[in-house]
């Protein structure tokens, strides 16, 4: 049977103790020291991965919404013009409804549902996404501007014409109303409580004049059609700009439109002339077919006379 060893003390005495400090091999050696650094610098990796992560969608954030509302822009481009092109006179301003509903709405899509999370949820996606839509905003909120005045000055013309046409065709048969379809037309023109208190003082001007000389040859047709030859009369007299009561026809009409107009007048002139000539020859011809009956019929009570005596 083998012997135990016996146990010998290897500390000697208080006198005898170590004085060496302890190192790293009395606590495992550099092994557990190196796993401490390298845990540390595991905790720095993760850090800056997180950070690196962060900068990353970011970036991402911040492409997507430059992006995102550039295309949103060239959207409402063509809406808007499209818009404008159905757009009539009974329709309220695109301001009113295209700005307000349509660019709002389709930003508040790109930004994410209401109630819900916001699809940036970086601090520089939302600041680069709200500078962008603020500045589309900005953008549109001007050219729909320009728009509903361009818009509105097209359909103040437009009306204006109709009105201006209406009065034309009154004047094509009541010829004598034209100083009182002139001021009424012009009236409505120059108001500054109306649409028309909008356009620019030299257009209001272009349009009177316009109106004016359309009123005036609507009239002078007129005249022609009820009175040819006062018409020619008046049309060809060189003070007419003199006249009183019909120095609008040399004011209001240039002289180029004159020329056409008195060629008309001469037209029906000499229309009215051949049909009196007419008119006369046919009346000539009827009584001299009267008198012809009549002379025709003495003859045949002569003869029938001479026959019988008591006829």
């Amino acid at each position: 049977m083998p012997r135990i060893r016996p146990y010998e003390s290897q500390v000697g005495s208080q006198g005898d103790l170590p004085t060496r400090a302890a190192g790293a091999a009395d606590f495992g050696g550099a092994g557990l020291a190196n796993l401490g650094q390298g845990l540390e610098n595991l905790g720095q990796s993760a850090g800056q991965a997180q950070r690196i992560l962060n900068e990353a969608k970011a970036r991402k954030e911040v492409t997507d919404a430059q992006v995102a509302v550039a295309q949103l822009g060239t959207d409402l481009t063509k809406s808007l013009d499209e818009h404008a092109r159905n757009w009539t006179s009974d329709q309220p301003p695109l301001s009113e409804t295209f700005l307000a509903g349509q660019v709002k709405s389709e930003l508040d899509k790109l930004r994410g549902p209401e109630g819900g999370q916001d699809r940036f949820e970086t601090e520089a996606g939302a600041s680069t996404f709200a500078l962008r839509a603020q500045a589309l905003t900005a953008h549109f909120t001007d050219l729909t501007r320009h728009t509903d005045a361009k818009l509105a000055g097209e359909a103040a013309v437009t009306q204006h014409r109709q009105v201006v046409d209406t009065a034309g065709n009154f004047l094509q048969t009541h010829p004598a109303y034209y100083a009182i379809k002139r001021d009424e037309v012009a009236s409505i023109l120059n108001d500054p409580n109306g649409i028309y208190g909008r356009i620019p003082a030299v257009e209001r001007q272009k349009l009177t004049r316009q109106a004016d000389e359309q009123l005036a040859i609507s009239a002078v047709q007129g005249m022609i059609r009820k009175t040819p030859n006062r018409a020619l009369e008046l049309l060809q007299d060189p003070l007419l700009k003199q006249d009183d009561r019909y120095s609008w026809m040399a004011t209001a009409i240039p002289n180029e439109k004159l020329a056409p107009l008195i060629n008309h007048a001469e037209t029906e002139v000499r229309a009215i002339g051949i049909a009196q000539r007419q008119e006369e020859a046919e009346a000539r011809r009827r009584m001299a077919e009267q008198s012809e009956a009549t002379n025709s019929s003495l003859e045949q009570q002569r003869a029938l006379h001479l026959i019988d005596p008591t006829q």
